[in-house]
């Protein structure tokens, strides 16, 4: 991690392009074809939730576990388990570089989750942040 100047405005930047592309990505048809580019664009809205808590801290990672450690640690209730977020993130790295390919019940898995969790884990953001 290394420090960098806090900017709220693009941590709220970074919020609002997530919200969308969460949006676009619950919207597909949850096909077994394309698990792994949902499961990664799912996961790449989680990610982002983290990189903007930290861009408003002025932190800059340079992986993407403490972005997920960021969202994990946020004070929100949700219906499922937050902690479907780590294994969210270790799947989708096998997925970049072993070349897994999600079942399609990890994909209704991960976007039962989303679709449960990821509202309430923006808004907790949105809060953390005063936006």
């Amino acid at each position: 991690m290394r420090r960098v100047n806090p900017d709220k405005k693009k941590a709220e930047s970074i919020l609002e392009a997530a919200d969308r592309e969460m949006g676009y990505v619950l919207a597909q048809k949850m096909a077994p074809d394309a698990a792994a580019t949902l499961v990664r664009g799912m996961y790449e809205c989680f990610r982002a939730v983290g990189d903007a808590l930290l861009v408003a801290r002025g932190m800059e990672a340079k992986d993407h576990h403490p972005m997920i450690d960021e969202v994990l640690h946020l004070e929100v209730k949700t219906p499922q388990p937050i902690v479907v977020l780590d294994r969210l993130r270790r799947t989708r790295m096998n997925i970049n570089y072993e070349g897994y390919f999600p079942s399609p019940a990890e994909l209704q898995e991960f976007a039962q989750f989303s679709r449960d969790c990821w509202k309430t884990i923006l808004a907790a953001a949105r809060k953390k942040l005063g936006v």
